[in-house]
């Protein structure tokens, strides 16, 4: 539902494959029906390239699943190397969980450089209408996966990479990561590029990136403030998630207390 009302609005979103709902009914991104597991194998050859899978309700990027495409066959990426017939077996038999099947994106070159990761590695920019229904952005914050993962989900430190914080001009200003020694989050008033060197990064293309969610708070009216999940790609910003509920500020980060005050006066 989310994709399609984006794509109604003119809101840049990853190119829909499937929707897997073993309940209901499951197609494919141009709307046609997928009736067994025999159909969505032998039809997903018309989507040749890679693609990520994740359950509808999911969240901190638990069950995302990765599937690349070489060879002329799509393979699961996975440590565990199921094979894609095992892979389509455990989403079709499932009667609870819908999947959303979307083209893997890769993030803009400057981002791969400056991590050594071409995953994407998407912006966290929180917006919210003021009381004359202007769209405002008040959270801003960017997410480097570990070097070797395809999943940007910070978890509390967990996943091992870092969340950093961006100033309204898309400079990232300080770095929050997981002290493994002391088992709780520390944050540094710096970033440090794919070498380990403190550098200075900006984000690119970022009053593109501005634009997008603010234009596409004032579509999704009269929802007061919702958290955006935005890819940044060579050819533009992408819209990978919204959240009506999104998580708040952690004590490293700073007080919630102004942004309390600014809510409470939406009501």
């Amino acid at each position: 539902i989310f994709h399609q009302y984006c794509t109604e609005h003119n809101l840049p979103v990853p190119e829909l494959v499937a929707v897997i709902d073993p309940a209901k009914k499951s197609y494919w991104g141009n709307g046609s029906p997928i009736i067994t597991k025999e159909d969505f194998l032998s039809e997903l050859s018309q989507y040749p390239f890679d693609i990520i899978c994740k359950p509808v309700d999911g969240a901190n990027g638990k069950d995302i699943s990765s599937i690349r495409f070489d060879n002329e066959k799509h393979h699961i990426d996975s440590n565990e190397n199921p094979s894609l017939s095992e892979f389509t077996n455990a989403i079709f038999d499932q009667d609870h969980s819908q999947y959303i099947l979307q083209k893997k994106l890769c993030c803009h070159d400057d981002i791969a450089n400056f991590t050594d990761n071409c995953s994407l590695q998407t912006l966290r920019m929180i917006t919210y209408l003021d009381e004359d229904n202007q769209p405002q952005l008040v959270i801003r914050k960017i997410k480097f996966p570990a070097k070797d993962s395809f999943k940007d989900n910070f978890s509390f430190g967990t996943s091992k990479g870092r969340q950093c914080s961006v100033n309204e001009k898309g400079l990232v200003t300080n770095t929050l990561m997981l002290c493994e020694k002391k088992q709780h989050l520390i944050m540094y008033d710096h970033v440090r590029n794919a070498e380990g060197k403190i550098s200075s990064f900006t984000v690119p293309l970022w009053d593109q990136c501005v634009a997008t969610v603010l234009k596409a708070q004032s579509i999704f009216a009269p929802l007061k403030t919702i958290g955006w999940d935005v890819g940044v790609t060579n050819q533009g910003p992408v819209l990978i998630e919204g959240n009506i509920f999104w998580d708040p500020l952690m004590p490293q980060e700073g007080s919630m207390k102004e942004l309390c005050h600014i809510f409470q006066s939406m009501r």
